[in-house]
């Protein structure tokens, strides 16, 4: 019998933190509130749309901090009814998930109610509710609410359904629930710290224990494909069943017959490509070598391996300046050309040298 997760895909495509004010400010206000009727929920949303296309007429790539400072502003402002609707609203239950930090080939969005509609992925922020569809020429990036990094392979169609869960119809996405120390990490929401996210797949939900993986949906089959950390699978959709744990460099196949089979995997090469391509930045200004270092290592699924005392301590010595926008691979290239150290690749290796 073919296994689905053979089925061809089409990716192509390259690529402290001053945005812990800006989540806290977002989160922390913000109670929880009743949801208003579907005209109004549309009205709403509409003028959150409008104020984020005036204030987003930037470049595709972003760090979240901007995105989510702009957002808070905004979306208190709905909250406290503050003419957007020619006159006081009641509380709504709208609440932003995800902030797009990088996107490339056609992606949209969808809103729920009764008028669904098909937006730009950048014609407002990530919604409670929304639905993300990414064509098969196309590679999404988001910040979540809690600091993690979400990435969408093409062909994927995911449903924002709460700040600790989202529901994969279809495709193949990308958990980093601490991308290289760069994200403020667990922030608070309503009081309470945001628990880890829950994936729902046909198959069953799927929840990580501080890690990295992927999870792809290919009709009624599930493939999870640990890099690192561990992940728990709980067959048939129900959360409180006898979980099956994953651990680093194991993929896990679920059947229709919700049968779990586990298999060993490398957590680098073609099957991680389209992730690292969509990598969020690298904070470099005042960052150590070393600490560039260990981006690249996680972004790329291999360790760092220092040949020699003098190589570690040169990396951990030297400071880096400016900016970057480049996929990780990348940037390790153009540094190093700058620098006293060399690398060279070995299987899951990067080995660094002093030249």
């Amino acid at each position: 019998m073919n296994n689905p997760e053979n089925t061809p895909q089409n990716t192509r495509g390259d690529a402290g933190s001053p945005g812990e004010d800006a989540l806290e400010a977002l989160f922390h206000h913000v109670p929880a509130r009743q949801r208003p009727p579907a005209e109004d929920e549309n009205a709403i949303r509409d003028s959150l749309h409008n104020q984020w296309r005036v204030m987003s007429r930037h470049r595709r790539r972003r760090r979240f901090t901007a995105g989510f400072a702009l957002a808070a502003s905004v979306i208190l402002g709905v909250y406290l009814g503050i003419g957007l609707l020619g006159e006081p609203v009641a509380p709504v239950g709208l609440e932003i998930m995800a902030a797009v930090d990088l996107h490339q080939g056609e992606a949209w969005k969808t809103t729920p109610g009764e008028d669904v509609r098909q937006l730009s992925l950048t014609d407002g922020p990530l919604l409670t509710g929304d639905v993300i569809v990414t064509q098969d020429n196309a590679l999404v990036s988001l910040i979540w609410v809690n600091g993690e990094s979400i990435r969408l392979n093409s062909g994927t169609r995911l449903k924002l359904v709460s700040a600790s869960l989202l529901e994969l119809i279809a495709g193949q996405i990308y958990i980093d629930s601490d991308p290289a120390g760069n994200a403020p990490g667990r922030r608070q929401m309503q009081g309470t710290a945001i628990p880890s996210l829950e994936i729902e797949t046909p198959a069953g939900t799927v929840r990580h224990i501080g890690t990295q993986y992927m999870t792809r949906v290919v009709q009624q089959h599930v493939f999870v494909s640990v890099r690192d950390g561990r992940v728990a699978i709980a067959p048939g959709g129900n959360a409180a069943a006898v979980e099956t744990v994953i651990h680093r460099g194991e993929k896990a196949s679920v059947g229709q017959d919700k049968n779990i089979s586990v298999s060993a995997i490398v957590t680098h090469g073609q099957d991680w490509s389209w992730v690292e391509k969509m990598a969020p930045d690298f904070v470099m200004e005042g960052r150590s070598m070393a600490d560039l270092l260990e981006w690249v290592a996680r972004e790329t699924g291999r360790d760092i391996h220092y040949r020699s005392g003098a190589a570690k301590r040169m990396a951990a010595g030297t400071f880096l300046h400016g900016s970057m926008d480049l996929a990780p691979m990348r940037a390790l290239e153009v540094v190093m050309t700058t620098s006293d150290l060399s690398y060279e690749l070995e299987q899951e290796m990067i080995r660094i040298a002093v030249r």
